[in-house]
């Protein structure tokens, strides 16, 4: 399966090899060692990227590596404009703030699509006044990166390229508004992701109840999954205790563990691994 696509229908997919690697901890996602085969799409779309200061060479070129690898993997006429950021993020390595919009040119007029998955789809810019269609900080605490774009990323080093093919994967519409409050469960905004994710009987996770306990069973009960026509029945991350940041936003770990090609919007990323293939 290739879950690459979790972004509906913005990719047309390229094969990807797979080679192995070797091992630590993120707090979003996990790995195996993966490069790009040369088998791409001949129209890839095209990425602009703006670096706040403090941006090394080093770390340009390891971002520009994770937005070459998905533009051969997409298929948009509309340019993709990333701002990267440096910020303090706690424990986190680095966090995407995704623009969303609606309106009724889209497919689902009541549902949110994050900008650059709506402007595919419409084949135009649908906020022309918005600098970007996402935001990737990075945190400045993490002194441990590899910016290397090989994948041999040494013992106790955090591979840089692989943490932002998955920051990217958030900001193209892996994105979910699913929250919990006490012993209740909500999804407030209608994103298109969550459209997409139902349970095992095939109810839209869209559809479900704010504020009920219901809606808490369904965010907490490891039942539930995409439905796209691109990866369907891949297994969302829904475990028992609810993780703001993790929960819902990934692929299940246990289904797509350590050396799983499509393991990169898993939730954890182990130290000295690199992914560098989106599924």
């Amino acid at each position: 399966m290739r879950f690459a696509i979790l972004l509906l229908c913005l990719a047309s997919l390229a094969r990807c090899e797979t080679l192995r690697s070797s091992n630590f901890v993120f707090g979003g996602y996990s790995t195996d060692k993966v490069r790009p085969s040369s088998k791409l799409q001949s129209q890839a779309a095209v990425f602009q990227t703006t670096y706040a200061s403090g941006a090394s060479a080093e770390l340009r070129t390891a971002f520009d590596t994770a937005t070459n690898i998905w533009s051969q993997m997409l298929d948009s006429t509309q340019t993709i404009i990333v701002d990267v950021a440096f910020g303090a993020l706690g424990e986190t390595l680095a966090e995407t703030t995704t623009v969303l919009t609606s309106n009724n040119n889209l497919p689902n007029p009541t549902a949110f699509y994050p900008l650059a998955l709506a402007n595919k789809l419409t084949g135009t810019n649908n906020l022309p006044n918005t600098p970007n269609d996402m935001t990737v900080t990075i945190n400045t605490a993490i002194t441990n990166w590899y910016l290397g774009t090989d994948g041999n990323v040494p013992t106790g080093q955090v591979d840089f390229l692989s943490t932002m093919l998955h920051e990217i994967g958030h900001g193209l519409g892996f994105v979910s508004s699913a929250t919990v409050n006490g012993q209740t469960g909500c999804v407030p905004t209608p994103l298109i992701y969550d459209a997409f994710v139902v349970t095992s009987g095939g109810s839209p996770l869209s559809e479900s109840v704010c504020d009920t306990a219901a809606t808490f069973s369904l965010l907490t009960g490891n039942n539930l999954f995409w439905s796209g026509t691109l990866g369907n029945s891949a297994r969302i991350y829904a475990p028992a205790s609810f993780t703001r940041g993790s929960s819902i936003k990934h692929l299940d770990e246990d289904t797509y563990p350590r050396g799983n090609p499509n393991e990169l919007m898993t939730f954890q990323l182990q130290e000295g691994d690199a992914v560098h293939c989106p599924g």
